[in-house]
């Protein structure tokens, strides 16, 4: 049986979540499983699965729309592509802090680099030792 503070918990997630959802116009998200992850005390992210794929992709599209308010939606990624990619936007820091007018994204593992125009420029691949298949698996987190 599920104690007062669970019950109080998983109210407000659910709320935080319908408020998620309307934000990017999509309410009609089913969600199979929501949970925080970390320390207690702390700004936790949130993991999400899905009932369906679909709802997963639509809100991975939709995502931008919470930028400006600094709510992040990604993939649950191991911890070491998660190092992998911090060490990714650290490279890209190192990059604007020469030509502040260069963008980039990150996609499977690489950073994409591109000029003012938003043309393309280069791809920078940190070495992996051990390379890893990317078949999209792992369910959004949001942060």
């Amino acid at each position: 049986m599920e104690g007062d503070e669970e019950k109080k918990e998983k109210k407000h997630l659910e709320k935080v979540l319908d408020n998620l959802f309307t934000k990017i116009g999509t309410p009609d998200l089913m969600v199979d499983v929501a949970y925080r992850v970390g320390r207690a005390g702390t700004t936790r992210p949130i993991l999400i699965k899905f009932v369906k794929e679909s709802d997963k992709i639509k809100l991975l599209q939709k995502r931008g729309v919470l930028r400006p308010e600094k709510i992040f939606v990604n993939h649950d990624l191991s911890t070491e592509d998660r190092t992998r990619e911090k060490e990714l936007r650290n490279k890209l820091k190192e990059l604007k802090a020469i030509d502040n007018t260069l963008t980039g994204s990150i996609r499977d593992g690489q950073l994409l680099i591109y000029n003012k125009d938003k043309k393309f420029i280069k791809k920078i691949v940190l070495d992996d030792p051990k390379p890893k298949p990317n078949n999209g698996e792992g369910e959004p987190m949001v942060d």
